[in-house]
């Protein structure tokens, strides 16, 4: 235990006996192994950024089952390369959907594996000299 868990001895809803985090409720906070589970079931992100893309209209109408399957293996290829360098890789919009300049899809030929500390550096500029590598994928 630490300063941001306690211990009840109480279930959770879900029926787990757990250190709970602090919450600012009365109640406490989250159970620790809900959240584990929540983490493990967080797998599918690439239908997770999907939907916070279309929430913003970068999917096109014409996006489907193909594109989602290469959409997905990119996300594959950052959790493998994530696996292989020990290093925190993140799946990068080519063209951001939200740039100053330019507004990009959220599409396969649009994305890539890169380190997060490089997509953090990147942020949500573009750059132009990069173009090749959008248009590389083979629709």
């Amino acid at each position: 235990m630490n300063k941001t868990t306690f211990f009840t001895g109480v279930p959770c809803k879900y029926g787990h006996v757990a250190p709970r985090e602090r919450g600012r409720n009365k109640t406490g906070g989250r159970c620790k192994a809900c959240e584990k589970d929540w983490q493990a079931g967080e797998k599918d992100k690439a239908s997770i950024a999907r939907h916070r893309a279309a929430k913003r209209g970068a999917v096109p109408p014409w996006y489907n089952e193909t594109h989602m399957a290469a959409e997905e293996a990119i996300f594959a290829e950052a959790k493998r390369l994530e696996a292989v360098t020990g290093e925190k890789h993140d799946v990068d919009h080519i063209i951001p959907l939200q740039g100053v300049n330019v507004c990009g899809w959220h599409v396969p030929w649009n994305l890539r594996a890169i380190t997060a500390s490089e997509n953090r550096a990147k942020g949500n500029r573009y750059d132009p000299d990069d173009i090749s590598s959008v248009y590389s994928f083979k629709r």
